[in-house]
């Protein structure tokens, strides 16, 4: 699959996968619980769900259009529908760099808590065979992990690595 140009999904599941993925989110995986217990369980969820319907969905959809009608990266696609509509070619290039920078910048926020969600598969994984005699609470794990900067650098490696072999093998494969 190319980055500009005509490019289309490989199979509708492809497509449903990468949505999917984008629209959990990583924040979803790991704070998501977290705020449900400590924010009033089935009255947060449904806030929670209300927000979703009312901001989320609207953006994917405008997302999904920007890309359909583009067929591009997002940065060509911006560019060739805001030159279709006569806007001006500045807001076209500076919403084409903005699709660019964000994820960027989003990558160092979800390779630290990609590395702390390996750190702790790591660590369930090797508790499940061991099977520890006395556990230890969440928070001191936590701090433990947060204590050790190799141990926070390994997990982020380990992560980027994992994302960077996952990618090599391009997007359609």
């Amino acid at each position: 699959m190319a980055i500009a140009g005509n490019t289309r999904w490989s199979s509708s599941f492809a497509f449903f996968m990468a949505a999917t993925g984008t629209a959990v989110g990583l924040g979803n995986v790991w704070r998501f619980p977290f705020l449900v217990g400590d924010n009033g369980g089935g009255a947060f969820i449904l806030v929670y769900l209300i927000a979703v319907l009312l901001i989320g969905v609207p953006i994917m959809v405008a997302e999904l259009a920007i890309g359909r009608k583009g067929r591009a990266s997002a940065a060509l696609a911006v560019e060739r529908l805001s030159q279709d509509n006569g806007s001006a070619k500045i807001w076209s290039q500076l919403v084409g760099w903005l699709c660019f920078i964000i994820p960027f910048v989003g990558i160092g926020y979800y390779s630290v808590v990609g590395g702390w969600v390996t750190d702790y598969f790591v660590h369930a994984a090797g508790a499940a065979i061991t099977a520890p005699a006395s556990p230890i609470s969440p928070d001191a794990f936590f701090s433990q992990m947060l204590a050790s900067p190799w141990r926070l650098l390994l997990g982020q490696t380990a992560f980027l690595g994992a994302v960077t072999f996952i990618v090599s093998f391009n997007i359609q494969s």
